[in-house]
């Protein structure tokens, strides 16, 4: 396991640190549990929870990971309540349409019903 990069972890330090809604505190210790998410999927709702605040306030903190290079967006195609295998890293690389296995038909990808948004760590 590698540490995060520690300038780019300052950087998002000082930025958060700005943030009224953020209690000082848990930064540090969010920082530090990013170190132990190589090889794993980070979601929104994990940081939302963390920290006790809004969806909106959420993606202020996910910006500002993206803007360092800590996190990078991933996304994955869902089926009702089933995730695809296959992770896409951008969004130009998912299929207009998929066969879905399971129902035996092309579906056609809809981004606001279809995909699903997670992060990867930057170690």
């Amino acid at each position: 396991m590698m540490p995060l990069n520690a300038y780019s972890k300052n950087i998002v330090k000082s930025k958060m640190a700005d943030f009224d809604y953020i209690k000082a505190d848990k930064v540090e210790g969010f920082l530090l549990q990013l170190d132990r998410y190589e090889n794993k999927r980070l979601y929104a709702s994990y940081i939302q929870r963390y920290f006790e605040i809004t969806r909106k306030e959420t993606f202020t903190i996910v910006n500002s990971l993206m803007e360092q290079d800590i996190i990078d967006p991933c996304f994955q195609i869902k089926i009702g309540e089933r995730f695809l295998p296959g992770e896409y890293n951008n969004l130009s690389e998912i299929p207009e349409t998929i066969f879905d296995e399971e129902n035996g038909y092309d579906v056609t990808v809809k981004y606001e019903d279809n995909i699903f948004v997670f992060y990867k760590v930057n170690v």
